[in-house]
């Protein structure tokens, strides 16, 4: 409630002057106050007058919410006193802010057991919070982790092959280099034994006797062929032996060596004649 002025018209007795003062109070209320002025003296009032009078002078109450108790004047030589009529008018937001602090006032001041118990909640809610982070944390650490040794392994492995493979191409390598060295040898050791049997195959003692078999392998092989020569040459004396192909006989007789033939080709010549005749 706010805190209002008023002003009450006090009563008149013979020993009091009638004045108008200005009472405080609460709002709702007339204010209780005090007041001196200039008053009149009634002596012909009666008692129940002024008491009527002073009822009716407590409704005449004025409002004023600047000041919460009532301010005393002074006056004449006569006193009143009397209880403010009116309803006290104040300002709403004032009102408002003593309404807070009023229910502010009237709350129970809190349970320490209360108060243990929230901030033992939050705490424990903090606490959880702050596992689950941590939990996250090292979920989200234990994958990076995982994917790390992942591509590791992967590396170890690609690096793995790569080396196995230039190792069988340099196994490879060495194993052909090795062949082509032992052929090398091979060929060099078999020249060598070719060289040191012809070395001793071809000595004075059996240069002659080489030489003498090859000019025989060498006549056997002409004598040969002379035959062969002269058997055809024969052979086509008796199967055309024409006035025409005499020039032709003339010139294969004179290719062949007939010294070894000379009776063969006689009676070849001669049976062919008698035949003709």
């Amino acid at each position: 409630m706010e805190n209002t002025t008023g002003s009450g018209r006090g009563q008149t007795t013979p020993r009091s002057g009638r004045g108008r003062g200005r009472g405080g109070g609460r709002g709702g209320r007339g204010g209780r106050g005090s007041s001196s002025g200039r008053g009149i003296v009634d002596l012909s009032s009666s008692s129940n007058s002024d008491n009527n009078n002073n009822n009716n002078n407590n409704k005449d109450g004025s409002k004023d919410g600047n000041n919460a108790a009532g301010n005393k004047q002074k006056g004449g030589k006569g006193k009143g006193k009397g209880r403010g009529g009116g309803a006290g008018g104040g300002n709403p937001n004032n009102n408002k802010q003593q309404k807070q602090q009023q229910q502010k006032q009237k709350q129970k001041p809190p349970n320490p057991k209360n108060l243990d118990a929230v901030k033992a909640s939050q705490k424990a809610g903090e606490i959880l919070a702050k596992k689950k982070a941590a939990e996250e944390e090292a979920k989200k650490a234990a994958a990076q982790a995982e994917a790390a040794e992942k591509r590791r392994k992967e590396t170890e492995e690609k690096e793995r092959k790569r080396r196995e493979e230039e190792e069988e191409l340099e196994r490879k390598r060495i194993e052909e280099e090795q062949l082509l060295k032992a052929q090398i040898v091979e060929n060099y050791l078999s020249s060598l034994a070719y060289r040191k049997s012809a070395r001793s195959t071809n000595t004075s003692s059996n240069i002659s006797s080489t030489r003498s078999a090859h000019k025989l392998l060498i006549s056997q092989k002409k004598l040969s062929s002379d035959l062969k020569k002269t058997s055809a040459f024969c052979k086509k004396i008796r199967t055309n032996l024409t006035l025409s192909a005499t020039s032709t006989f003339q010139k294969d007789a004179s290719t062949l060596n007939l010294s070894r033939y000379f009776s063969e080709i006689t009676s070849s010549i001669i049976e062919i004649f008698y035949l003709t005749s």
